[in-house]
């Protein structure tokens, strides 16, 4: 039943403009080359942080609203992502293209320190395990894996191929599954042994998600396709509605009744979101920005974010 003002979707009650009408955050920091968002944990404000090329970051807090971070280095930063370790709880880590690692505790956000690799790769991606296991995943568009259990010390894995990996994503609460720029794709069970998958297209896939409620990974790619997978090892093309060139792609989950909205946006300003990860529609989106990544603001929170490489930021609702 569709109420005035309310998407109603297998129960789910969200706001009729998730993932369906972006908007420009006023007042958002502008100076960077944005080129990764990640949400918090809920903790201090629910907030998120960008990091950018330039080698700016940038943090967002309710009640704080936007300011720039003091980071150990000016490095190429490609990826932030929340991981999980045991001896630390959640930690914002982030690499760079020229192999750079910063990491600080989620309860802070302004406290970073470097990170030393075990090999100097260029890292694009990063994941989690959402099963809260000590294992951090990074990946290189040099076909670089390496992994920890800390954040500190890092052992270098062998990739299934050496692949120009752009993005890693923990799936299926087991599996992780990285994508690569020239169609391949692996999966792992511990992100020290891989394995070779044939991918539904040999499409430029630059970005991973995992949706919990579809139970699907999902893959966008740059020259507009999406692909589905159950397991990460049998893939299915989706139709997607506008051909764009997709650069990120996210999922978030309703905490009260577990389904969930997926969005994609593209580097020509475009987005496109879905209920189920197989049927999609194009949303609306301010204008022609060159997003980079978007991300969900917290767990359980209905909210999406996502970055530009010329300084924007734009939400959804």
């Amino acid at each position: 039943m569709m109420i005035p003002g309310i998407l109603a979707i297998q129960s789910l009650v969200f706001p009729a403009t998730v993932g369906r009408i972006w908007n420009i955050e006023s007042g958002s920091i502008s100076t960077g080359v944005w080129t990764s968002v990640c949400g918090g944990d809920g903790s201090e404000g629910v907030g998120f942080v960008g990091v950018g090329s330039d080698g700016e970051a940038f943090l967002y807090t309710e009640g704080g609203g936007y300011e720039s971070l003091t980071v150990p280095t000016s490095s190429a930063w490609s990826c932030v992502e929340m991981v999980y370790t045991s001896s630390s709880g959640n930690v914002f880590l982030a690499c760079a293209t020229g192999g750079e690692l910063m990491a600080c505790a989620s309860s802070d956000y302004t406290s970073w320190s470097s990170k030393t690799p075990s090999t100097s790769g260029s890292w694009t991606s990063i994941a989690r395990n959402y099963n809260y296991e000590d294992i951090v995943v990074v990946v290189g568009s040099d076909g670089s894996v390496m992994t920890s259990e800390d954040t500190d010390s890092w052992t270098t894995r062998t990739a299934a191929s050496a692949s120009p990996w752009t993005s890693v994503s923990h799936c299926f609460y087991s599996t992780y599954v990285a994508v690569a720029s020239n169609g391949d794709v692996m999966t792992s069970s511990d992100g020290i042994t891989w394995t070779s998958r044939t991918a539904a297209s040999a499409s430029p896939w630059t970005s991973v998600c995992y949706s919990n409620t579809s139970n699907l990974a999902i893959a966008v790619a740059s020259n507009g396709d999406i692909m589905t997978s159950p397991d990460g090892i049998n893939w299915t093309s989706r139709t997607s509605p506008i051909s764009a060139p997709f650069v990120g792609v996210s999922s978030t989950e309703d905490a009260f009744s577990g389904t969930n909205i997926i969005v994609a946006v593209a580097s020509d300003g475009s987005a496109v979101y879905s209920v189920d990860g197989i049927n999609w529609v194009e949303a609306s989106t301010p204008g022609t920005q060159p997003w980079t990544s978007v991300s969900k603001l917290s767990y359980g929170v209905s909210e999406f974010y996502a970055v530009a490489s010329d300084g924007s930021v734009m939400k959804t609702p």
